[in-house]
């Protein structure tokens, strides 16, 4: 009998040796891991991963600030900006207030509450390293991502860190928060190595912790300024070094051009690999996934659409519907931005950030250092989750439940339309709509976009030639009025529109000018326009497209 037992501890030796030599590993207890091509729990039970980007929140692009662009589009060329306004020392106060009031406990208690079982966390190095030599650590940085990682643990949701914008910049775009250059791939002898120090510092901090998941090694890295192999070979190095120190929780690949390409990342270098791919709209079919599908049978490993949104509410739900038939996980993008119809929440844009923004866009005088922290201050009020417009029906979009009451269509149940008097644009009765939903941003379940505006309320946006809105309105007395349309359009040239009463011309065509930018408003007119008393259909009629529509005011 002691012969038998010494005969299966040498075999089981044998075993450990081999399967040591071999490279391959056994599977932690306790930690999600993957199984083939897909992802399954401590008991071995397949999760359907869905959950959110906190995008914006340690990474605040332009795009969600509503800056116009240029020198104002990266991160760090926003703090930069602010810093120019009201110093260093003020512009530290606003961040804070800015990352308490994004992304609080109350955010991550409502996630979960609808069903979220994951959260990506966006970082960049900036967040938990100097981007000078000698590139010390910053505490506070590392200190804020692991009380996001507690309070999603309290809370039982999966967290997958994200190093959105990587030492030196991962592309020269601004969501890698760069200011023109890729230096990861340009200055590799420099960059490289503090990227892969910060994931091996990661990976020891969070080896145990069974909340974390994953690491997503770098958010959506862009080929003009590495080969193919070059980024394979820093993925490798950095799954090297990770596990050395962690050996229980998966590797996240995106591809090269926007998390597209996969070519040169097969086969799989780790067995417990997934692969994360991006696309925008998001993916609803399986024409628009079989790049992704393929990759998933040929290499028996697990897809998850790591990043997705910014769209409409038909189309998350299409989405929704397609991935859960193909168990792919998929992370939303984002739980909320500044002023969006894009989103679970919209903070509202207040006056002084207005004010700071049309000064960045040379529109507007620069105010003094105490009228730009009044405006930064209030800014960052406005993003906590109890100031923000919440809109119900997108939670459910995504397959999630809420019992908060559906707001499609009111809020936009229009009132008795009276003339004279203002009219705005999302109380149409009835539509012609070309899009089907496309253009990111309806509130509605229809086809028409209805987004957050600038100027308070709501505006119609990404109207298209030949698509119209008709209003029921009843016209008090017969006279000639004045018509003022509330209008913004980005692109350079001009468009038009005109109205109809009843099926028949009301007005010659007017002109829509380029404004600058899709919520920088301006008026057009047509004046001695004749109305008759009565109740009558107005029909708003797209001559050209491309501009938004916020109001009608007929005096």
């Amino acid at each position: 009998m002691k012969s038998f037992f010494k005969i299966c501890l040498i075999l089981f030796g044998i075993m450990l040796f081999i399967i040591s030599c071999s490279g391959m590993r056994v599977k932690p207890a306790g930690f999600v891991h993957t199984q083939g091509k897909i992802i399954v729990d401590a008991s071995g039970n397949p999760v359907w991963l869905v959950g959110f980007g906190l995008g914006g929140w340690l990474v605040p692009e332009g795009y969600m600030l509503k800056t116009p662009g240029g020198d104002y589009d990266a991160p760090i060329e926003i703090r930069n900006a602010i810093i120019d306004l009201v110093g260093k020392d003020n512009a530290d106060k606003f961040y804070e207030a800015y990352t308490a009031n994004y992304v609080g406990e109350k955010d991550l208690e409502t996630l979960a509450s609808w069903g979220v079982n994951s959260i990506r966390i966006p970082f960049s190095w900036r967040n938990l390293m100097e981007d000078q030599p000698p590139y010390n650590l910053i505490d506070k940085g590392w200190e804020t991502i692991d009380q996001a990682v507690r309070w999603c643990g309290k809370y039982k949701m999966y967290v997958i860190l994200d190093m959105h914008a990587a030492p030196g910049g991962q592309s020269r775009y601004n969501i890698a928060d760069s200011t023109g250059k890729a230096l990861l791939w340009d200055e590799p002898e420099t960059y490289q190595p503090l990227c892969i120090d910060i994931w091996q510092k990661l990976a020891e901090k969070y080896a145990d912790n069974k909340w974390v998941i994953g690491y997503d090694l770098l958010n959506e890295p862009y080929g003009d300024g590495y080969a193919d192999e070059e980024l394979r070979d820093l993925y490798e190095r950095i799954t090297k070094a990770i596990r050395k120190v962690d050996h229980n929780h998966m590797i996240i690949a995106e591809g090269g051009k926007w998390a597209q390409d996969f070519a040169p990342l097969v086969p799989p270098w780790d067995d417990d690999l997934v692969y994360s791919f991006h696309s925008y709209p998001p993916s609803s079919s399986e024409g628009a996934a079989y790049r992704w599908l393929d990759i998933r049978d040929e290499y028996n490993v697990p897809i998850w659409h790591g990043e997705t949104g910014e769209n409409s509410i038909s189309t998350y739900a299409a989405a929704t519907e397609f991935l859960k038939e193909y168990d792919i996980g998929v992370s939303w993008w984002t739980h909320k931005k500044i002023s969006t119809g894009t989103s679970p929440f919209s903070a509202q844009l207040t006056d002084g950030w207005r004010k700071i923004l049309e000064y960045w866009g040379g529109s507007g005088l620069k105010p003094s250092p105490e009228e730009a922290m009044k405006g930064l201050m209030e800014q960052a009020e406005a993003l906590s989750i109890d100031k923000c417009f919440f809109n119900p029906d997108m939670v459910r979009a995504f397959g999630l439940h809420t019992d908060a009451p559906a707001i499609t269509p009111p809020p936009f149940k229009a009132p008795e339309l009276v003339i004279p008097g203002k009219i705005e644009a999302e109380y149409y009765t009835t539509f012609m709509d070309n899009s089907k939903g496309n253009n990111g941003g309806t509130l509605r379940t229809e086809d028409v976009d209805i987004e957050m505006c600038a100027e308070g309320g709501y505006n119609v946006g990404w109207v298209d030639k030949d698509e119209w809105l008709a209003y029921q309105v009843k016209v008090k007395k017969a006279g000639k009025y004045k018509i003022e349309v509330r209008v913004a359009r980005q692109p350079s040239g001009e468009e038009a529109l005109h109205f109809e009463l009843d099926g028949k011309a009301l007005t010659d065509k007017i002109t829509v000018p380029s404004t600058g930018g899709w919520q920088k408003w301006t008026s057009v007119f047509a004046e001695n326009v004749v109305i008759p008393a009565g109740e009558h259909e107005l029909k708003l009629v797209m001559d050209g497209g491309s501009f938004n529509v916020n109001w009608i005011k007929i005096d």
